[in-house]
């Protein structure tokens, strides 16, 4: 008995030998010409609203049908029908997003968010953090090398009683560059 646990205890130790031994350091598969940037901006005003919105995103393109990143926004919005009914919020946020391309130009995107929120409705003072998840689904319009320019459209899956999108189906136009 004393020599079956000797050699299992011998197998044991050589096998993890031959797994700890150095192998050599693999290059970085990280290529730049792979990132891409892009993002929105949306800029809306007259009668009694404003919408101003900043979103610039940098992402790396895995292969030619899968692409991955993250972005920060800004929004703000007005809203002043009268003096009782003015609202004026602010939102700043992080996302990140999966894009699938399936067939070129069809793209689907998923974009996880999170904002917090600020200012006043009806003269009460918010303040909030606010989780969105975005799904959209467009076409992506191509212009030069690798960018182009984005026809979506989306839907907040969370709809919190305070996302930046309000309910249903919202367009957007965006832009991809690659260098």
């Amino acid at each position: 008995m004393k020599k079956l646990i000797i050699c299992v205890l011998y197998l044991l130790l050589s096998g993890s030998a031959c797994f700890s031994q150095v192998t050599e350091k693999q290059p970085s598969k990280f290529d730049v010409s792979k990132l891409e940037y892009g993002g929105n901006f949306g800029l809306s005003w007259g009668g009694d609203a404003t919408t101003i919105i900043i979103a610039p995103q940098v992402g790396y393109v895995f292969d030619p049908h899968f692409s991955g990143g993250v972005g920060i926004n800004y929004s703000y919005y007005n809203h002043s029908p009268d003096s009782y009914n003015r609202t004026s919020l602010n939102y700043m946020g992080f996302n990140v997003y999966g894009r699938v391309r399936p067939v070129n130009p069809i793209q689907l995107q998923i974009q996880p968010e999170i904002y917090r929120m600020w200012g006043s409705s009806r003269d009460l003072s918010l303040s909030k953090l606010v989780p969105t998840l975005l799904a959209g689904a467009g076409v992506i319009i191509p212009l030069g090398n690798g960018g182009g320019v984005s026809l979506m459209l989306y839907y907040d899956l969370l709809q919190s009683q305070y996302t930046p999108y309000r309910d249903g189906i919202f367009y957007s136009v965006g832009y991809t560059v690659q260098f």
